[in-house]
C-alpha cells in the first residue's frame, strides 16, 4: 500500500478465492460492493491459468494474475489437492503480500 493511501485511511482488500470454476465470481461481486465504499481499494488475485479461461469483468477491483506453479494446466498439473495447496502457498502467497 502506497503511504498517501495509508495516511489518509485507504484500505487495499486482496481477495483470494479459491482457484477453481464457481469460486471468482462471488468473491468479485463482494469485491465491487467494497469497492464501492469510500478509501477502499481491492484487488482480485486470480491464477495465470484461470485467467486464460476468461478475464472477469472487474471493473473497478484491480485484477491480478499470480502463479500458483500449475500455470499451463490448472489443478491437473497436482497430484492432488494437497499438493495443489502446498505449491499455491508456498511462493505465491507470500509475494501477493509482499506487493
Amino acid at each position: 500500500m502506497a503511504n498517501s493511501e495509508h495516511e489518509h485511511g485507504g484500505v487495499h482488500v486482496v481477495l483470494l478465492p479459491y482457484p477453481s470454476q464457481g469460486h471468482i465470481n462471488p468473491i468479485l461481486q463482494f469485491g465491487k460492493r467494497l469497492a464501492g465504499h469510500r478509501g477502499v481499494r481491492c484487488t482480485l488475485a486470480v491464477t495465470r491459468f484461470m485467467l486464460r479461461q476468461g478475464e472477469p469483468s472487474a471493473g473497478a477491483v484491480h485484477v491480478a494474475a499470480i502463479s500458483d506453479s500449475c500455470d499451463a494446466g490448472g489443478f491437473r498439473e497436482a497430484r492432488d489437492v494437497d499438493d495443489y495447496l502446498s505449491m499455491l502457498e508456498s511462493d505465491t502467497v507470500d509475494r501477493l503480500l509482499r506487493s
